[in-house]
């Protein structure tokens, strides 16, 4: 199932979860996410591009590409920090999305009320 949600205000996210409710459009549902590799996923989406980073500058300072050890360190640390965030996306998408353990899923459902007309009155008790 794929669903829309409002977390905080007016903002969207849209996902996938498991559902084996099969709610409806305009029904509100309760969704839990694992917290396994929680910790892992973190130090993998900070870690991995400050490494790259700091790598980039290493290596282009040492190898002075472009005429200026700075400006080489400059631009083979973005280099391969934008490596490392499209590397994390590639690998996101093709192997953790499809993996059951990471998605989230639907673990209560509300059913929408039913939607009035303007010519029905709401019915008072």
């Amino acid at each position: 199932m794929r669903c829309t949600c409002n977390p905080v205000g007016t903002q969207k996210m849209a996902f996938s979860a498991h559902d084996a409710f099969q709610a409806q459009v305009g029904d509100e549902v309760d969704v839990a996410f694992e917290a396994t590799g929680r910790k892992l996923a973190m130090a993998v989406l900070y870690g991995v591009p400050l490494l790259a980073f700091l790598l980039g500058a290493i290596i282009g300072n040492e190898l002075a590409l472009f005429g200026s050890a700075d400006l080489s360190g400059v631009v083979l640390s973005l280099t391969a920090t934008l490596a490392a965030f499209i590397g994390i996306r590639w690998y996101s998408r093709n192997r953790l999305e499809s993996d059951a353990e990471y998605r989230p899923v639907v673990i209560e459902r509300y059913p929408s009320p039913p939607k009035t007309t303007e010519d029905e009155a709401p019915i008072a008790s």
